[in-house]
Order: C-alpha cells, then structure tokens, then sequence
C-alpha cells in the first residue's frame, strides 16, 4: 500500500488511488467470501416511506443583516 505522502508525490495519482482501491476491493473480497457468518444486506426491511407531513428540510427567515450580526 501507498502513503497518502507518495501518492501525493506521484505524476498520476488518479492512477495510484485507482490501483489501491482495486487491491483493497481484492482483498475484502477474498475476507468476505470466507467469513459466511456475516449478516445480508439483503435482509433488512426497507425504511418506511416518507409522507408530505414529514419534509426533508424548512425554510426560515432570510437573514438580511448577516454582515452586522458577524460584526457584533
């Protein structure tokens, strides 16, 4: 494995982060397949669905006098 200083260092670092995520999704996979105790994703019951009573977000009031505030 390469440190985050050599891949920093190199010309192509797209080229090392590619090589490294490669031999990390390698070697999980070969700790994966052996170990068949681990639980599935696959199982899990979906989150129920979001109604219109539950936003993701709200809007406030719009700060006009963000300058002063910071100032004070």
């Amino acid at each position: 494995m390469c440190s985050l200083a050599a891949i920093r260092g190199m010309s192509h670092p797209h080229r090392a982060l590619a090589e490294h995520h490669d031999a990390r999704s390698r070697a999980s996979t070969t700790t994966t397949s052996s170990s068949s105790s681990s639980a599935r994703r696959d199982d899990d019951p979906d989150p129920p669905p979001r109604s219109l009573k539950d936003p993701p977000y709200t809007l406030v009031p719009k700060i006009f006098d963000w300058d002063e505030q910071r100032a004070a």
